[in-house]
C-alpha cells in the first residue's frame, strides 16, 4: 500500500519540480570557468613540484630530533657534572629542562607534520 502512495508522491513532486522555470543566468561565464581551471592546474603543478621538498624538510626535522634525543641519552649521565661547576642550576633542573624542551619540540613537529596527509 505505501509503495503506491510513495510512488504517487514522488510523481507529484517531480511534476512540480519540472514545472519550475529554468534561470538561464545561473550558468557561469565560460571565460571565468577556463581561468579557474587553469589556475587550479597551476596550483596542482606547484604542489606536485614542492612535494619532495616538503618531504625533505620533514626528514631533516626528524633527523635533527633523533640526533637531539641521542645526544640527550649519551650525555644523560654527564649532565649533572656539566651543570654543577657553574652553579647556575641544579643537575635535576638541567635534566628536566632538557627533557621538556625536547618533548615540546616533538609535540610542535607532530602538529606541523599533520598537514602533509590532508593534501
Amino acid at each position: 500500500m505505501t509503495d503506491k502512495r510513495d510512488d504517487e508522491m514522488v510523481v507529484a513532486w517531480m511534476q512540480q519540480f519540472a514545472a519550475l522555470p529554468l534561470d538561464a543566468s545561473s550558468l557561469a561565464d565560460p571565460a571565468y570557468l577556463w581561468w579557474k581551471a587553469q589556475l587550479l592546474r597551476r596550483w596542482d603543478a606547484q604542489r606536485t613540484v614542492v612535494a619532495p621538498l616538503e618531504v625533505g624538510e620533514r626528514v631533516q626535522v626528524a633527523t635533527g630530533l633523533g640526533g637531539a634525543a641521542v645526544l640527550l641519552a649519551l650525555l644523560w649521565s654527564s649532565l649533572p657534572t656539566l651543570a654543577t661547576p657553574s652553579g647556575l642550576a641544579s643537575p635535576d633542573l638541567m635534566i628536566t629542562i632538557a627533557a621538556v624542551v625536547l618533548l615540546l619540540t616533538v609535540a610542535l613537529v607532530a602538529q606541523w607534520w599533520r598537514p602533509l596527509g590532508r593534501q
